[in-house]
């Protein structure tokens, strides 16, 4: 019998060790963490948590503590997380530099996105509602705003000499007057514009839904010709005029197209 209450006893030794050991080992803690200002983007160990504030249930021991925020440095820091300890974190941010900054909306619901064209110390945007804003690029000041197709651009380029610019959308032609904005002329294509345009040579390229090339005077806007193609369609941003020679891809090949006028 008293044996058996020896053997009772240590096994319940046993088991409360392993308990406590375990609890020790697995168990985890509350860090909290802090930044100024708040709403900072926060990775522990690499991965994203939150934002500031923020409470985080960690394993104790050693690990990385990054935050990040729009307009400030990165910082990163390696903290060693107690568990009989008050584990709180505190992130002063440092703002980054900044020249200026002009508010446009550059991205649509769609993913796509409008890159900056800059030409003679003016920078040049395209925005998800159909307007090309010019500014100069040291000050960010508005030079000028144009209003183009009701919902917007729709392809990612613009084309640019000395004194025009040349901007689409899925229907239409534009050219702009690169210093007062004022429209110089729009051409309405026949069918949806498929590819984005191309200027060479005093005349403006695009390809349509129905595998048309279209070649436009660039000064008026007028049809000079048009040539269908007996080849697949080009896809967006891609087409090219080099040496009165068409170049464009799809998804498995390049073409090199001659124009025939």
């Amino acid at each position: 019998m008293k044996n058996r209450s020896k053997n009772l006893i240590f096994a319940l030794i046993i088991i409360t060790v392993v308990a406590v050991f375990a609890y020790l080992k697995y168990s985890k803690v509350t860090v909290s963490i802090t930044s100024n200002p708040s709403d900072a983007t926060v990775f522990v160990d690499g991965t994203i948590e939150g934002r500031t504030p923020i409470n985080i249930k960690l394993k104790p021991g050693k690990h990385n503590f990054k935050i990040t925020g729009v307009g400030y440095k990165d910082h990163s820091l390696d903290v060693i997380v107690e568990r009989n300890a008050e584990n709180k974190i505190s992130f002063d941010l440092e703002k980054a530099a900044l020249i200026w900054k002009y508010p446009i909306d550059l991205s649509s619901s769609s993913g796509d996105t409008y890159p900056l064209t800059i030409h003679n110390g003016k920078i040049y945007a395209e925005d998800v509602f159909g307007y090309i804003d010019c500014l100069d690029v040291d000050t960010g000041n508005l030079e000028w705003k144009y209003k183009t197709y009701l919902f917007g651009i729709d392809f990612s380029s613009m084309i640019y000499d000395d004194e025009k610019i040349f901007a689409q959308s899925f229907e239409d032609i534009y050219c702009i007057d690169v210093k007062t904005g004022e429209p110089i002329w729009k051409h309405q294509a026949e069918d949806l514009i498929l590819s984005s345009i191309a200027v060479s040579n005093g005349k403006v390229y695009y390809n349509d839904f129905d595998n048309v090339l279209y070649c436009l005077d660039a000064n008026t806007g007028n049809l000079v010709w048009k040539q269908k193609m007996y080849f697949p369609l080009i896809l967006n941003d891609s087409l090219v005029i080099y040496k009165d020679k068409i170049y464009g891809y799809t998804d498995k090949f390049i073409y090199c197209i001659p124009i025939e006028h």
